[in-house]
């Protein structure tokens, strides 16, 4: 996203780019606790929230339309559209995004309308935006001509639109090539990063040369996202483009870097990657690790001999990881070894290996996995078997069906449908019948996402095991029984399935909730939207680091990490994720990605974006979030509108950048609350 600016200097700048909307009125107290009620409990039915789009305070106008883009609803448009007219600047730009946050089809032709019309620039932005995340193939004529647009910002807004586009909707954008490639060449970093974006999240071809241009920028989100998109759009030959930058001052521009002559499967390329295996900045080891595996033609994992003996366990899980997709059974030796290893991240890493493989004698080896002491290598185990194509690996994965583990019972319920195991119907039933909502919710969905696949099967599906008529007529019954589970989501996860098997349109027997979760602290939100902006520093093992807690954009989310860091509950729990210049994560006291407090939060999204050093809410569906956040790297566009924004990092970057799976969180310390 930037070079190495003092994070102050960065939220200036963002705050430029934002483009704040005009507006002095504020929302009264009373009126403000109606509309978070209203928005956490997901309830626009009453009429009360469109109701205040009329209000006569703009304010209140303004904070309506953003609680109902919250809600989502596809059934609102209309109400939403009529925003777009409003006399004041600000509330047109929530509708607007109220309107993109549907990413839907029917909020093009208002969207549309507006930009014909609107004067405002700010307002001209949301609108784009909305179009990138609601757009059709009708949107990439008009938003490839504001590319080019003399409002610099538009014409920013309009790039980013065009990857949404290609990402959110699944919409061809390479008519848009030649707006793009000149996009490239201009000399503006801010349009050049997104072009960059959209070239790569839409395979636009015709963009290459325009990359090549971008290539010698000294920005590194533009060096960042034009390797990004090297590694997407071109060709072998091309690789030799990526090659100078391997050896560039940025970290995250080494990691791109070598990423790209991965994607690239240059096989000369081996030696030159195989240089940062010394690199002093351990993602840029890792991710060289991991190139090292796909580009094995040229001699990769003969490299790797040299680290099998290391004490760093992430560099230990890499190498096998990489050894296996290099070398296929020619690894098995080392793999079969770390089966027995007294560390669940290195006998975790080997079952990963083993998925890469899929061959009868890494089946065998895999066996040896299925009791081990560690849920999380367990749950690897087990969504390997569902990739295997021996129909041995789905009977293996069929007896997970009786954990007690929710990761792994989930991942084996989805092992069962994606293999139309006709066999696992008995099983899927009574794992169901053990489980109680909403402390199972997730794992409950799963099941029912599972059942239908399997008992449409088809002979094409190549469908495994017999299914008797007394486990279907079972399925069928907890289908429509859970139709009824107190839990709206498990209604609504039933009820999409028993459409899909009748053929006909099933509602939902639950309606969702009219009160907001019983974990809202509705004070706390209030004060802190009205003002409160909070510093949370999280002590790590690595060093310190701020975040300044957003409660005006996201006062639920801010609320609920406030009350967990004060309680503790962070206090010794583990950063479970790294992904090299994408995301830190942590929060979950299981460490595996699957824990969270025992509840679930709703989604605050708001119009921020995913820059540097964002701290958003991790999730597995809207609504599902808890205590899990992350960290941004560098931009992250394709996040904007699908995971709440809640704090921003504004001290100690260096130390989220130093941050590797398994770092510890020791405390978190609060000013300002």
């Amino acid at each position: 996203m930037r070079t190495h600016h003092h994070p102050a200097v960065l939220t200036a700048v963002l705050g430029l780019l934002l483009l704040p909307l005009p507006g002095t009125a504020a929302v009264p107290t009373e009126t403000l606790r109606e509309i978070l009620v209203h928005e956490q409990a997901r309830n626009s039915a009453d009429g009360v929230l469109t109701g205040l789009t009329g209000d006569r305070n703009e304010a209140v106008r303004a904070r309506a339309y953003r609680a109902l883009g919250r809600i989502q609803d596809p059934g609102l448009v209309d109400a939403l559209a009529k925003g777009l007219g409003d006399k004041d600047a600000e509330v047109r730009g929530e509708a607007a995004f109220a309107l993109g946050q549907l990413f839907d089809s029917t909020a093009v032709a208002p969207l549309t309308e507006a930009l014909n019309r609107e004067k405002e620039p700010a307002v001209r932005v949301r609108i784009v935006e909305g179009l990138g995340k609601s757009g059709s193939s009708a949107s990439v004529a008009p938003l490839a001509a504001l590319v080019e647009s003399p409002e610099p910002e538009l014409g920013r807004a309009a790039a980013l639109a065009l990857g949404d586009l290609a990402y959110h909707q699944h919409v061809s954008i390479r008519a848009a090539g030649p707006a793009l490639r000149q996009a490239l060449i201009n000399g503006d970093a801010e349009l050049q990063w997104r072009a960059a974006f959209a070239v790569q999240r839409g395979k636009v071809t015709l963009g290459l040369t325009g990359l090549r241009h971008a290539l010698r920028s000294e920005d590194p989100r533009v060096l960042i996202f034009s390797l990004k998109a090297l590694g997407t759009v071109g060709h072998r030959p091309q690789a030799e483009y990526a090659l100078p930058f391997l050896t560039h001052k940025d970290w995250r521009v080494r990691v791109e870097a070598l990423r790209a002559l991965g994607a690239l499967r240059s096989d000369f390329n081996a030696s030159q990657a195989s240089l940062l295996l010394d690199d002093p900045n351990e993602h840029v080891v890792l991710t060289a690790i991991e190139t090292m595996g796909k580009l094995a033609g040229g001699g990769g994992t003969g490299r790797l001999d040299v680290f099998k003996e290391t004490s760093n366990w992430r560099i230990r899980a890499a190498v096998l990881r990489a050894m296996a997709e290099g070398s296929g059974d020619g690894a098995l030796l080392d793999v079969k070894l770390a089966r027995n290893d007294p560390d669940w991240r290195i006998r975790e890493a080997a079952a990963q290996a083993l998925g890469m493989v899929r061959t009868p004698q890494s089946l065998l080896l895999m066996e040896g996995l299925l009791q081990d002491d560690s849920p999380q290598v367990r749950s690897v185990v087990v969504s390997a078997l569902a990739t295997y194509p021996q129909k041995h690996a789905v009977e293996l994965l069929r007896g997970f069906l009786g954990s007690s583990d929710p990761l792994v019972l989930s991942t084996a319920a989805e092992g069962a449908g994606q293999r139309y195991d006709l066999s696992a119907v008995g099983p899927l039933v009574d794992a169901y019948d053990r489980l109680v909502s909403p402390v199972d919710t997730e794992t409950m969905v799963s099941i029912l996402h599972a059942l239908p696949p399997i008992l449409t099967a088809t002979p094409d599906d190549d469908p495994i095991g017999t299914l008797d008529e007394a486990d279907r007529n079972r399925a069928m019954a907890l289908l429509e029984a859970a139709r009824h589970d107190a839990d709206h989501r498990v209604s609504v996860a039933a009820a999409e399935a028993l459409t899909t098997l009748t053929g006909k349109t099933v509602e939902p027997a639950t309606p969702p909730s009219t009160d907001p979760p019983s974990q809202f602290d509705l004070d706390l939100a209030v004060a802190l939207e009205q003002g409160k902006s909070p510093l949370a520093t999280v002590v790590t093992d690595r060093g310190n680091f701020t975040i300044r807690l957003l409660g005006n954009e996201a006062p639920g989310t801010v609320a609920n990490f406030v009350t967990l860091a004060k309680r503790g509950f962070y206090n010794g729990l583990t950063f479970h994720r790294v992904v090299p210049d994408f995301v830190i994560q942590g929060g979950d006291p299981r460490g595996d990605g699957w824990g969270g407090p025992g509840y679930t939060i709703r989604c605050e999204y708001n119009p921020l974006l995913y820059t540097r050093g964002r701290v958003g809410m991790a999730l597995s569906g809207k609504d599902t979030g808890g205590s899990q956040f992350f960290i941004t790297h560098s931009p992250q566009p394709h996040l904007n509108g699908r995971y709440t924004i809640f704090g921003e990092v504004t001290e100690g970057m260096d130390v989220v950048d130093q941050i590797e799976v398994g770092d510890t969180i020791t405390e978190i310390h609060l000013e300002g609350i």
